[in-house]
């Protein structure tokens, strides 16, 4: 790249190295940053990735167990069936904030499951599970306008 002082100046034109540019570029786009958000701080864009990804996630078979390969954080140890199919998460070590279930497509599945998660004491219905519970998820099967709670395989990821 080629920087000239112009024809009124008189100055000889200066040749830039590509990473002289780069700098020139990278310090007049802080400082256009810095008026328009003087607060913004960022390290780096690496950590925001973690805010996005589950805490901990788990792929859970209609009887309770814990597929273990296709799962972090959480083992059958920490999930109890209860009730007709009510899915009981206890001992959790790790926090969250919210969950989202969604039924596993699979040789069992049935065309109008449902998956529903609730926080006891939090948010949603938690009257399957005891007080201790931290989480519950209720699978049924809706057809011609007809509930029956019924276990299913269910895929569950926590977030903070």
């Amino acid at each position: 790249m080629v920087v000239s002082g112009g024809a009124a100046s008189g100055s000889p034109a200066k040749a830039l190295s590509r990473a002289a540019v780069v700098q020139i570029a990278k310090t007049q786009a802080d400082r256009a940053i810095t008026r328009r958000a003087p607060g913004l701080r960022v390290k780096s864009a690496g950590t925001a990735t973690v805010g996005l990804s589950p805490v901990a996630y788990a792929v859970v078979r209609a009887d309770g167990t814990v597929v273990r390969a296709a799962s972090r954080g959480i083992t059958s140890a920490n999930v109890s069936l209860e009730s007709t199919s009510a899915y009981c998460f206890r001992n959790l070590g790790f926090r969250f904030k919210t969950a989202m279930a969604t039924p596993v497509y699979s040789d069992d599945y049935v065309p109008g499951t449902t998956v529903s998660v609730a926080r006891p004491g939090v948010y949603g219905y938690d009257s399957d599970c005891s007080p201790a519970a931290r989480l519950e998820v209720a699978t049924a099967e809706e057809a011609g306008g007809e509930v029956d709670y019924s276990p299913a395989d269910f895929t569950i990821w926590f977030y903070n």
